[in-house]
C-alpha cells in the first residue's frame, strides 16, 4: 500500500495555556487500570473541541470520576464529583436544584453539543509538554460576543 505522508505532521504541538471556547464533542465511560491509584474506578473521558480562532478544531480531553471501583474511601465521593458537577453546571442544561440532587441522573448524550469555556494549562508528563483542562466554566456574555467576532 502506498500513501503520501509528506504533508502530514507527526503530531500536534500542545495548545498554549489559555481559556478556550469549546464544544463538548464526545464522552466515553472508562475504567482505570490495575496500576491506577484506585483500580477499577470509573470515569468519563470528555473530548472538547476548540471553537473559533487560531486553534479551531483542536481537541483537548478531560476526565471526570463517576465511580470508585473496589475502594471503600468515605471521603471520595464529595471531592471526586466536583469535576462532573462543574462540567454539568457549565453546560447550562440543569438548574442548581437538579445539580444538588442526591439522585441525579444524566446521560452523556445530554452533554454533547454543549458550549463551555475550558481553562487549559501546559505541564510536563514523562518529559513532554501536555495539555490539562484545569477548569470548565459556563460561557459568559463576553465570551459569546467575542466568539461572534472570530473568523
Amino acid at each position: 500500500m502506498k500513501i503520501d505522508l509528506s504533508a502530514t505532521d507527526a503530531g500536534f504541538a500542545v495548545l498554549p495555556a489559555a481559556r478556550y471556547i469549546t464544544k463538548v464533542t464526545d464522552g466515553e465511560v472508562r475504567s482505570s487500570g490495575p496500576n491506577a491509584k484506585h483500580p477499577g474506578s470509573e470515569y468519563i473521558n470528555w473530548e472538547l473541541t476548540v471553537q473559533g480562532g487560531e486553534y479551531e478544531g483542536r481537541k483537548v480531553f478531560t476526565n471526570t470520576p463517576i465511580g470508585h471501583g473496589e475502594c471503600d474511601c468515605s471521603d471520595w465521593k464529595a471531592g471526586a464529583y466536583i469535576g462532573i458537577k462543574s462540567l454539568l453546571a457549565a453546560t447550562g442544561n440543569w438548574d442548581e436544584a437538579a445539580l444538588a440532587s442526591d439522585d441525579f441522573d444524566f446521560e452523556i448524550d445530554d452533554v454533547l453539543g454543549s458550549d463551555v469555556k475550558a481553562v487549559v494549562s501546559v505541564s510536563k508528563y514523562d518529559g513532554d509538554d501536555v495539555n490539562n483542562v484545569r477548569k470548565i466554566r459556563p460561557l459568559s456574555d463576553e465570551d459569546v460576543a467575542e466568539a461572534s467576532l472570530l473568523p
